[in-house]
């Protein structure tokens, strides 16, 4: 009989003992469950509240900056060498977003700010079309001056080179009518260009392009013409996006 109620007592404690261990068991797993839960709650709210902005200083149009970087190769595109037209004109202008790259921003720029890239393409192209025009009005006068001389003397201008031809002059209806309206050009203010050059430089600089180029031999010395070179970048496109979302205005164009 003592060996009976001595049994019966002891099962009676284990099982009395059982509920407390699932209990703590039940615990832990909560305490465990709500640990992840508030991971992801604030995982969540951190993308929420993302303030698009990454410690390089780079705003990031679609969430991480890493989203915005691609691999490219450069190549050579004319359209933005040659001289002013309307066709090379409007080919600026499409880099340019709607807005002209003023925005605001509920986080970001509360007040009107201008994304920098394209104020520093506003002003290369402003550079672009100063020396355009110089080099333009520079070859015109040479013709007219040669011309003029040809039909007093019959004869070739004098220059201080005579071994270097003189470059082929073309009429340019659309760099006339810049010319003879100066409001309407871009550029040809000599204080927004000097503005433009130390602008640009401090951009260079700041941006600091460590991308390395593939030399070549060209005339019998290396250099590095930049062309036909893998790269990383910046998404552009993602950029412009970005800029003509949160656009401060409607305005158009380059200028």
């Amino acid at each position: 009989m003592d060996d009976y109620e001595h049994e019966k007592d002891y099962l009676v404690e284990r099982d009395a003992h059982r509920p407390r261990r699932s209990s703590r068991l039940r615990h832990a797993i909560c305490y465990i469950i709500v640990i992840i839960m508030s991971m992801l709650v604030g995982v969540v709210l951190g993308e929420i509240f993302r303030v698009e902005y990454e410690v390089d200083g780079y705003i990031a149009p679609y969430e991480h900056t890493h989203h915005t970087l691609k691999d490219v190769v450069w190549y050579q595109n004319d359209t933005f060498a040659q001289e002013p037209s309307a066709i090379t004109e409007k080919a600026w202008a499409d880099l340019i977003p709607e807005g002209r790259g003023f925005v605001t921003h509920p986080t970001l720029a509360k007040e009107l700010k201008s994304v920098s890239v394209f104020h520093e393409i506003h002003c290369l192209h402003g550079i672009r079309t100063a020396y355009f025009t110089s080099d333009y009005l520079y070859r015109k006068l040479q013709h007219t001056t040669q011309s003029q001389q040809s039909l007093h003397a019959n004869k070739k201008s004098p220059s201080d080179h005579p071994h270097l031809p003189a470059d082929k002059f073309v009429f340019n209806a659309y760099l006339e009518d810049q010319i003879k309206h100066p409001e309407h050009a871009h550029g040809l203010a000599t204080g927004h260009v000097k503005h433009c050059f130390d602008y640009l430089r401090q951009a260079l600089m700041c941006a600091a392009d460590t991308n390395l180029e593939d030399t070549s031999i060209e005339d019998g010395e290396e250099g590095a013409p930049g062309w036909g070179s893998k790269r990383v970048c910046r998404d552009f496109d993602a950029v412009k996006e970005w800029s003509a979302k949160w656009r401060a205005g409607d305005g158009v164009g380059i200028v």
